[in-house]
């Protein structure tokens, strides 16, 4: 968005956009999801329980992070 050109790759910017775009489509790539680290499903997923879950503590302590909008704190529990 908004880039002239992208001299690196000797295109514009608009057809830099849509070749990543097919690229990570075509390869199944989420383009702005750090590597190794935690799911951001899981986050939204465990952000929607709102009772505590009482047989698994690491899931607890995740949800409990989610739950509070702690992002570093969730990463820390999801190891």
């Amino acid at each position: 968005h908004m880039v002239d050109d992208d001299h690196e790759a000797e295109t514009s910017g608009k057809d830099g956009a849509q070749n990543v775009a097919a690229w990570s489509s075509t390869w199944n790539i989420r383009q702005f999801q750090q590597i190794g680290g935690p799911s951001v499903t899981v986050w939204r997923e465990l952000r929607r329980l709102r009772e505590a879950i009482d047989f698994d503590d690491v899931v607890e302590r995740a949800r409990n992070a989610a739950d509070s909008s702690n992002w570093s704190r969730y990463v820390e529990v999801m190891g």
